[in-house]
């Protein structure tokens, strides 16, 4: 029943979205926000502590000013994204995104048999800059599913097909991520999400936190290029997707150390690119939840192993 009223809640109030001006709507979304930053006291008060721990802020009233414009900044790129078809349809994506790129990068985005893994975060709208960069080359992006089913359906129909296709993050066929590289797509997965048990603990804005081998284990198995990728907002419709050159780590022969000198690598580009505008990440969600969990005696997880992970990431070469 819940699911049901979910569905048909979002369902009318999409045509009236669908009605209003981009910036009328986004207004409309971060009146919202500050409606639910006021109710919401859990993600609230996760957000104000996860700012002062990293450091953005050095008292709670100024991490909560910068915690309800990281809510208002949310709301936007959800209202963003759902209207992407209107922001990206056709040419219109020219208008809308500025994009840099490297050289070295121009040209494998250019070539249609090279893979490109593109690591980002929560930062920004990353939706948007995952479509935007289909424009150049066909991209999966690696996405969890929306708890009730009717609501994600409806969602993901609303997302370009033709060059931009979801595949789960997890319990998906072992090849999705290795076949998208290998048939020269770009693979987009988020970094920042929290490993619980999967990952290895690294510092993020210096405190410990979970973190998905994913992205590391690919680049050292398939050897593919890996840039990390920010898409920054500029206003209602209008973004900045920048690429960083190729992140170059030479193996070691140790394995451990390989995935967390490229994870390190990676968690460093996101807080820098985090400090240059701290209101538009995501900080209500609970980033470093698992960074002190210690495992049980003999505690095997699931997924992202760094022994054996290599069993669900086919050891073949991509260009």
């Amino acid at each position: 029943m819940r699911h049901a009223l979910e569905y048909a809640l979002v369902r009318s109030a999409l045509p009236g979205l669908d009605a209003l001006p981009l910036a009328a709507a986004t207004r409309l979304g971060e009146r919202l926000a500050d409606v639910a930053f006021l109710l919401d006291r859990r993600r609230r008060r996760v957000a104000i502590d996860n700012i002062l721990r990293a450091g953005i802020r050095d008292d709670a009233a100024a991490a909560s000013r910068l915690a309800r414009a990281s809510a208002r900044h949310f709301a936007a790129v959800v209202v963003e994204t759902l209207r992407s078809a209107d922001l990206l349809g056709g040419e219109r994506w020219r208008e809308a995104v500025s994009f840099r790129a490297p050289a070295a990068v121009r040209a494998i985005l250019d070539d249609p048999a090279a893979g490109l893994l593109v690591a980002s975060g929560h930062l920004g709208n990353w939706e948007i800059g995952a479509q935007a960069l289909s424009r150049a080359k066909p991209v999966v992006a690696a996405a969890r599913r929306v708890s009730n089913p009717h609501v994600d359906r409806l969602l993901r129909r609303r997302k370009p097909g033709d060059r931009f296709r979801l595949v789960p993050e997890w319990f998906g066929p072992p090849g999705r991520f290795t076949d998208a590289l290998a048939n020269g797509e770009a693979l987009a997965l988020l970094i920042d999400l929290d490993a619980r048990g999967e990952g290895v603990k690294l510092d993020f804005f210096g405190r410990p936190a979970a973190t998905h081998v994913t992205a590391a284990m690919l680049h050292l198995v398939t050897k593919a290029p890996l840039v990390f990728a920010s898409c920054r907002r500029l206003g209602a419709g209008r973004f900045e997707l920048a690429l960083s050159a190729p992140i170059e780590h030479r193996p070691t022969g140790d394995k451990e150390a390989d995935v967390r000198a490229i994870l390190g690598r990676l968690n460093g580009e996101l807080e820098a690119a985090i400090r240059e505008d701290p209101a538009q990440y995501l900080w209500a969600h609970s980033r470093w939840k698992y960074g002190e969990w210690e495992p049980p005696p003999g505690f095997v997880p699931l997924a992202g192993r760094l022994g054996r992970s290599a069993g669900a990431v086919e050891p073949r070469r991509v260009r």
